[in-house]
């Protein structure tokens, strides 16, 4: 079996759950931790191998902040 290529572009999902993936990121306000469970949460329109901007919310102080990550989609021999 040989599997070559590199996925980039859309993967037309409005709704892109993660299930057993969650981002924390530490408030830049007033330091508190801060969890999104993408098993709840989900990327909207993710695009794979491009930047995406995901919003994070404190409720201990009300701030808002926007992080970047990268998706990456693999595809390997079971």
């Amino acid at each position: 079996m040989k599997i070559e290529g590199t996925f980039s572009g859309e993967l037309d999902i409005k709704r892109c759950y993660l299930p057993g993936v969650t981002l924390t990121d530490t408030c830049k306000k007033c330091g508190h931790e801060v969890t999104n469970d993408y098993e709840s949460e989900y990327l909207s329109y993710p695009k794979v191998g491009t930047p995406t901007e995901i919003s994070l919310y404190c409720p201990t102080c009300n701030f808002d902040w926007r992080v970047q990550v990268l998706l990456n989609l693999t595809l390997t021999p079971a």
